[in-house]
């Protein structure tokens, strides 16, 4: 723990790892929401519609609408992972600045 000092008051780098703490939070379970409304409509419209009934290059349409939404969850997935990385790094950043100080 960093003793307070003048500059920084105490608790300061704790409420900061918190805010960021509810930040990463919100992001997945805001995307992991949006993916998983995603993916259900996808179901409602390969098993209640005629929608995604065509072909394209010789393979369904639907095929290629599941091939897609998993492509959008392995990239938001990715996204996610490096985003948390950076905040991670940031986090020790700081925490090793203030014990220099």
């Amino acid at each position: 723990m960093v003793a307070p000092s003048p500059d920084r008051p105490a608790g300061k780098d704790e409420d900061a790892v918190l805010v960021m703490a509810k930040r990463r939070r919100s992001l997945a379970l805001g995307s992991a929401g949006v993916l998983l409304a995603g993916f259900l409509g996808y179901v409602a419209l390969t098993t209640s519609t005629t929608v995604l009934s065509g072909r394209i290059a010789g393979l369904g349409t639907a095929y290629w609408a599941g091939f897609a939404i998993f492509g959008v969850i392995l990239a938001v997935a990715h996204g996610y992972a490096r985003w948390a990385r950076r905040m991670d790094a940031l986090v020790r950043a700081g925490k090793q600045r203030g014990e220099r100080e």
